[in-house]
């Protein structure tokens, strides 16, 4: 799993791609990554129950997406900075609006959502992805 992300990372052409891998508590680890990707800085953790789970949780910046299969983290990472993921607003309780980030890799969709705030601005990254 972090090897498909390292490759993804290299890529979208980061010089540094290794991620810090640690072990936690009860046997999990924790994988993560920062760095400048095509001029936005971004942030990516993995985590997993064990090192060799089926899925993972996937961080990215802001964004939380659960239960990845390992086989996909590569691709969804290369689809959402190539340009091929989608973000849209959705309203939420009544006065609260969240943003979904959605791409699909071979049939499985995959989502995060978080709040929006009002005066929130976009990191470089999310711009090209927003739908009107």
């Amino acid at each position: 799993m972090v090897a498909r992300a390292e490759a993804a990372l290299r890529a979208l052409g980061t010089p540094v791609a290794a991620f810090a891998r640690r072990d936690v508590e009860g046997g999990s680890w924790f994988a993560d990554w920062s760095g400048d990707i095509s001029g936005s800085d971004v942030y990516i953790g993995l985590m997993g129950g064990s090192p060799a789970a089926s899925s993972v949780r996937l961080l990215l910046d802001d964004w939380v997406f659960d239960d990845v299969a390992g086989g996909d983290v590569g691709e969804l990472l290369l689809g959402i900075f190539s340009g091929q993921a989608t973000i849209t607003r959705q309203r939420s309780f009544p006065f609260s609006s969240i943003v979904v980030l959605e791409h699909a890799v071979g049939g499985v969709r995959y989502s995060a959502t978080r709040r929006l705030g009002s005066d929130e601005e976009p990191q470089p990254w999310e711009r090209p992805l927003i739908a009107e």
